[in-house]
């Protein structure tokens, strides 16, 4: 049974009333401690590195039931199209935008844990921390689409994708989770213990003409 707003509101009063004095910190303060510590994180590791988006929190119902309370942040940095059309000096533009692309910019999603904590999230098997328990088809489906929500390749960065977007088959012992969507592919394979073993998303349109 739903529980009321007014019942919702009432019980999270409760809660930091009851919080000492001390430790009260509310989701706004929380989330600007985090993003400062996301930015401290970047400035260290990748000196002089600049993004496009972000950085910002991922936060949706597949994550939350895949991962519960845990915390995550992400900056994007998209590479420069490839021309639609040919010619010398096109190329030439274009490779001279990839190279400041490459040189200058950064895309990484982390976690942020208690302390500000960060942990990048590099791999596959990084996904695995934290990962609910993998039981049915269900669950891979919610599991899916929290990795492939929190997980940024070349030309598609993170995003929102839905559990019911996720179609499931079984591959050997384990599962192969596909998500296809208006502008992107991903997959996301789990061995026969619910163990995220592979991610992948891959660019499928729109094309410049």
């Amino acid at each position: 049974m739903r529980t009321p707003l007014w019942a919702a509101a009432a019980l999270l009063l409760a809660a930091d009333l009851a919080a000492p004095a001390g430790e009260k910190r509310s989701a706004g303060e929380a989330a600007k401690a985090d993003v400062a510590a996301f930015r401290a994180f970047l400035a260290k590791h990748y000196p002089g590195r600049k993004w496009k988006e972000g950085p910002t929190r991922l936060d949706t119902p597949e994550i939350r039931k895949a991962y519960g309370s845990r915390c995550f942040y992400y900056v994007y940095s998209a590479p420069p199209m490839e021309p639609g059309v040919t010619g010398k000096y096109v190329y030439e533009e274009y490779m001279r935008r990839f190279e400041e692309y490459r040189k200058n910019y950064v895309s990484l999603t982390v976690e942020i844990s208690e302390g500000e904590k960060i942990t990048p999230l590099h791999s596959a098997e990084s996904f695995n921390t934290g990962l609910m328990k993998i039981q049915s088809e269900g669950d891979v489906k919610t599991a899916a689409a929290a990795i492939l929500s929190l997980y940024g390749a070349f030309r598609v960065g993170p995003g929102p994708v839905k559990a019911d977007a996720v179609k499931v088959t079984r591959a050997g012992k384990g599962w192969s989770a596909g998500v296809k969507a208006y502008y992107f592919q991903g997959t996301v394979r789990f061995d026969a213990a619910g163990n995220c073993t592979g991610v992948s998303k891959f660019f499928t349109g729109p094309f410049p003409e």
